[in-house]
């Protein structure tokens, strides 16, 4: 209720107190949307900081106030040296005036998001301090002061309509009256409802309350969220309000932001780990293609020709015998040898798994620690250095439209998504880097970067092709064809979707969709 004719007709008496018969000395400004005015005489001084931001729009009432060396420009200099004749609120008006000698006004238009100070001769506007206001050139300072008909002949006449009756009691008022049943009650009952209220804005003291999300705000009554501070001290109570706003708005805010971003983060390295570390598992209960290699090569002439599939005796368990999938068109050697190269390829995708969870691990106690600077830092210039790191660090991850991994010295890119496909394949890689593709369905776009004058292995296109299937909607599939090509032969035709493209020469491979 800070914007509240009731909290200004209570503040500018106080103000009255504090000002009349001081000078104004200096008034200036030394950032956006701020304002302040000193005021003195040879016995005492008084500055009041109007924070006229379109969050905040508040004042506090100080004794000392060291100006900046830099940065400030003084405003409002036709003023200084006048001495203040009367501080007084608008009647049934959100605003209250300070009155210099010489029919000067400085008009306080404290309308929340549009709160501005408004300079004055003789009711002539000379300036205001927010120009973005533009409306605010053309008020007539001499009709703010605004008359009702408060009679019970006009609140009968218009049925209790609060609105229509007195639009300055504000919404928190409105709000309370609605709460206590005042909307369904009898024309009687709204009377007494009605004034019973006026009796609390203008006997009680204003208290400051904070909401769960700790949010501050100022009424004249009591409610359920935690009271932080009382006084029959106008001015007091004005500026721990004034300071409890200001720490939210600038501070509290910009914390939730941070804590929120960086929770998200947590959360999706967190949900990485869990799934990665399952995978591990998964890896280390799964049979070893190494040791499927060896049962073949111990089996060479037990393995009729053309076979899908064989079971043979467990070299490894006692008693046990294991099934294992053969590709019909090669020998069995042939076939043990693709097993040995499985083996190679397995090998590698366990370090790299376990390489990752390090790093993810590694990243995850980072975030752990960035997040209890986040709620240890207490003011908006530290906040402000963590949003710049975070913000960095991010932005650093972001600008790249995939995700880049190295397999026996070749770098190889994975698309993230349909957009960031386009942008890999059309802007990123090259004429001949190798490009792969899960034949016939949605998935991400692979380049192999190609090293001049070196062909690639096939090792690394198998590898690359693996990632390909494992990145495609057929990743649970137990072989999965991939098309790979020269980039040179894919091109985008004009309005395709994002990441479709057309191939114009393309091999196809059968491989095993393998995590990366």
């Amino acid at each position: 209720m800070y914007h509240n004719y009731f909290y200004l007709k209570r503040l500018a008496p106080a103000l009255h107190q504090r000002l009349i018969n001081l000078e104004l000395v200096t008034c200036f400004s030394q950032s956006k949307d701020e304002l302040v005015l000193g005021f003195a005489n040879e016995k005492e001084q008084c500055y009041l900081l109007a924070n006229l931001t379109s969050q905040v729009g508040l004042l506090e009432i100080k004794d000392h106030f060291s100006r900046a060396k830099k940065n400030s420009v003084n405003l409002f200099r036709s003023f200084i040296g006048k001495k203040v004749s009367r501080v007084d609120s608008f009647l049934n008006e959100r605003s209250f005036y300070i009155d210099f000698q010489g029919e000067l006004r400085l008009t306080f238009k404290m309308h929340g998001t549009r709160s501005n100070l408004i300079a004055s001769k003789n009711g002539d506007i000379l300036d205001v301090f927010r120009h973005n206001l533009a409306k605010d050139l053309s008020i007539d300072i001499n009709e703010l002061n605004v008359t009702l008909d408060v009679s019970y002949d006009q609140f009968e006449k218009v049925e209790g309509e609060l609105m229509e009756y007195n639009p300055t009691l504000g919404k928190e008022v409105r709000a309370m009256l609605s709460n206590e049943g005042y909307q369904s009650s009898s024309l009687a009952l709204k009377w007494k409802l009605y004034n019973a209220a006026i009796s609390m804005l203008t006997s009680n003291n204003p208290k400051i309350f904070e909401t769960k999300e700790e949010k501050p705000y100022l009424i004249f009554w009591d409610t359920d969220d935690k009271k932080v501070f009382e006084s029959s001290d106008i001015i007091e109570t004005n500026n721990q309000f004034f300071r409890a706003s200001t720490y939210y708005h600038h501070v509290k805010i910009l914390q939730n932001q941070l804590l929120s971003q960086i929770d998200a983060d947590i959360k999706k390295t967190q949900n990485y780990l869990t799934k990665s570390e399952s995978k591990f598992e998964e890896l280390l209960s799964k049979r070893n293609h190494e040791e499927m290699a060896n049962i073949l090569m111990a089996n060479l002439y037990n393995i009729p020709k053309r076979s899908k599939k064989i079971v043979l005796d467990d070299l490894y368990h006692e008693n046990d015998t294991v099934e294992i999938k053969l590709n019909p068109e090669l020998s069995p050697q042939k076939n043990a040898e693709n097993y040995y190269r499985k083996a190679k390829n397995q090998k590698k995708e366990f370090d790299k798994l376990t390489e990752n969870i390090e790093a993810r691990k590694k990243d995850l106690a980072h975030l752990l620690l960035r997040r209890e600077q986040i709620l240890a830092a207490d003011d908006h210039k530290s906040l402000r250095n963590l949003d710049k790191n975070i913000s960095t660090q991010k932005g650093e991850v972001d600008l790249l439209p995939y995700k880049k991994i190295t397999f026996e010295g070749f770098d190889i890119l994975i698309g993230k998504n349909a957009k960031s496909n386009d942008q890999l394949t059309l802007k990123v890689a090259k004429k001949d880097d190798l490009w792969l593709h899960a034949k016939d369905v949605s998935g991400s776009h692979v380049v192999v970067k190609q090293k001049p004058g070196m062909n690639f292995p096939k090792d690394v296109i198998e590898y690359a092709a693996s990632i390909a299937a494992a990145h495609s909607k057929r990743k649970n599939d137990s072989l999965c064809p991939v098309i790979y090509t020269l980039k040179k032969y894919i091109r985008k035709r004009k309005g395709d979707p994002a990441g479709a493209v057309i191939v114009e020469r393309e091999e196809i491979l059968m491989i095993e969709p393998l995590l990366n």
